[in-house]
């Protein structure tokens, strides 16, 4: 795992970590939250651990095995037994680390709403094909299929953790979890803070931003928890909102990458790039960033092997 860290200490990282740093964890009477940001990936995806009294509730596990190595190590030194770990959707930066988490607490639950079992059971191998040239090893050979999570709640002792579907929005297929206890909403990748949402699977702003309003009938909202990027309160649920507004109005249909992404940029100057450029199709593979007109600034971020033709570790 150490050339691992070495090899994916990029300056990406340096950007998403410095949005961390003002990542808030939340505590109320017997139950806290923490926030664990995945180290090894570059794009920061964040898990959030619910701890009660002796017990403990994952919801997502970050991307890498690596990463899933360091956050079982930290649940443990928790001292709380791990019941559950809850999915938002089937993403792999989202689900793929389960397997050192899983291993570490084996009578642990793994489960999700059907749809999310569907998209993982179906979807695992191509999005592994995707990214295996990125990560190598990193990346599990089989994943971990969930149970079903049925009805509308689930708890954590006696705290109450309700969830709701979503309409297509980053992913067709999405739950997102509240904590009346704590006025906390863990959104997954519904949003995206301080950075460019990704839109490479269904690049549908109006039924994103339906999802973003549905997210706001949960009452009262004190607290936001992304699926990347910096926590914060219920104006992250309107910063989204005004992003697909903008964005439904300079990426329409038939604007190619190259010209609305700098536009967007120019929006949006203080949020981080990645995922703006990464809302590119599989165009990218074939023909390389250049002729889609990533920066070089964006491609420079590139782990070496990558650059160099080398394989991963």
């Amino acid at each position: 795992m150490n050339s691992f860290k070495k090899v994916f200490a990029f300056p990406l990282l340096l950007i998403i970590f410095s949005f961390q740093l003002n990542a808030c964890a939340a505590e109320s009477g017997g139950i806290e939250l923490e926030v664990y940001t995945g180290q090894f990936s570059g794009i920061g995806e964040n898990s959030f651990i619910l701890l009660g009294e002796n017990e403990a509730i994952l919801i997502d596990s970050p991307w890498l095995l690596a990463d899933g190595e360091e956050l079982a190590i930290r649940i443990a030194e928790s001292g709380r037994e791990l019941t559950h770990i809850l999915l938002t959707h089937g993403h792999p930066d989202h689900y793929m680390g389960l397997g050192p988490i899983v291993d570490a607490f084996p009578n642990v639950r793994v489960v999700a709403r059907q749809p999310v079992i569907d998209e993982i059971s179906t979807q695992f191998q191509s999005k592994w094909v995707h990214w295996e040239p990125l990560y190598g090893t990193q990346l599990p050979i089989r994943p971990v299929i969930p149970e079903l999570l049925e009805g509308d709640n689930i708890y954590l002792e006696d705290y109450e953790i309700q969830f709701m579907d979503l309409p297509p929005a980053e992913t067709m297929n999405a739950t997102i979890f509240y904590i009346p206890s704590l006025e906390a909403l863990i959104t997954g990748d519904l949003i995206f803070s301080k950075m460019h949402p990704y839109f490479a699977d269904l690049n549908n702003p109006a039924s994103w931003k339906e999802a973003l309003e549905l997210a706001q009938t949960f009452t009262p909202i004190s607290l936001v928890y992304p699926g990347h990027g910096p926590s914060g309160g219920a104006e992250l649920l309107d910063e989204a909102i005004n992003y697909m507004d903008v964005y439904a109005e300079v990426a329409q249909p038939g604007v190619p990458l190259r010209e609305f992404a700098p536009i967007m940029a120019e929006r949006f100057p203080d949020y981080a790039p990645t995922f703006l450029w990464w809302t590119r199709g599989p165009g990218f593979g074939i023909v390389g960033p250049g002729p889609l007109g990533v920066p070089e600034d964006i491609t420079n971020t590139l782990p070496p092997y990558l650059l160099e033709g080398e394989p991963p570790p």
